[in-house]
């Protein structure tokens, strides 16, 4: 049997992933900090395809119990490194332990995952990793320093990992998603004062004028971990409808405009 790891599979994206991927044949081994959202990924997948393991990818721990976990049930043959977080913030006012928070997350948990994969892929000569990045690491985004910091790093570590273990049959993807329909994104617009006119923003970035469905990502991720993509490695996959390939501009910070007087200026 061969197993997949997916991390952040609770929900959003991370749980389209686990659903695709099960669909696609694959054993999946579940991680993530939300235990009841994982009982119910196992629920709906009875007959042993899935295991979950509850923990924080920021704890080394826990990718090492995945693997274990992943060695148990069958062969491991993917990874995906899914699981985010994400704290609004700019330069002058973002909490240290937000960026703590979010490096430890976003870029070092992936890291540990991948260290695991690889120890268990290099021997067989075969397997593929998976980053789930965002447009963000490429486009400047308002209030977003850290977390877009964070998944250029992704970026770094897809391009770098790819390099290196090419010649021992193992391939290296990332997957940038734009404004995906998740649970993020949905507490982001309600925390604004129109979460109706917020959502529609985000929508109309996407010159295709949707916002994009958790199902949109995992499409492509089934792609990459599939034998049709055994000639891509290294590459960093805009999966946003379009938007990646406009010029996306943005106003100032209101706050920063009205304390420091740059509003109205040529």
């Amino acid at each position: 049997m061969t197993v997949c790891v997916v991390t952040g599979a609770a929900a959003g994206i991370g749980r389209a992933i686990a659903d695709r991927v099960l669909a696609d044949g694959w054993a999946v081994i579940a991680v993530d900090v939300d235990g009841s959202g994982l009982d119910s990924l196992v629920q709906d997948h009875p007959g042993g395809q899935v295991r979950s393991v509850v923990g924080d990818v920021a704890d080394p721990a826990t990718s090492a119990e995945a693997a274990v976990v992943a060695d148990q049930l069958g062969i491991l043959g993917g990874w995906v490194n899914n699981a985010a977080v994400y704290a609004p913030g700019s330069a002058h006012d973002v909490a240290p332990a937000d960026i703590r928070r979010q490096i430890d997350v976003n870029l070092i948990g992936a890291m540990f995952g991948a260290s695991e994969a690889t120890r268990r892929f290099l021997p067989r000569g075969s397997g593929s990793i998976i980053n789930v990045s965002s447009i963000q690491s490429i486009a400047a985004f308002p209030r977003s320093l850290v977390y877009a910091s964070t998944k250029g790093g992704l970026n770094a570590l897809t391009r770098q990992m790819a390099v290196e273990y090419a010649p021992f049959g193992i391939r290296v993807n990332a997957v940038m998603p734009g404004s995906i329909r998740t649970p993020m994104s949905i507490t982001g617009w309600q925390e604004t004062e129109d979460p109706v006119a917020a959502e529609r923003a985000d929508a109309l970035l996407h010159p295709v004028r949707r916002m994009g469905e958790p199902e949109d990502v995992a499409a492509v991720v089934s792609f990459l971990l599939s034998p049709d993509a055994s000639f891509v490695t290294g590459q960093c996959i805009a999966v946003d409808g379009g938007a990646s390939a406009r010029v996306i501009a943005y106003d100032p910070d209101p706050d920063l405009a009205d304390r420091f007087g740059i509003r109205g200026q040529s």
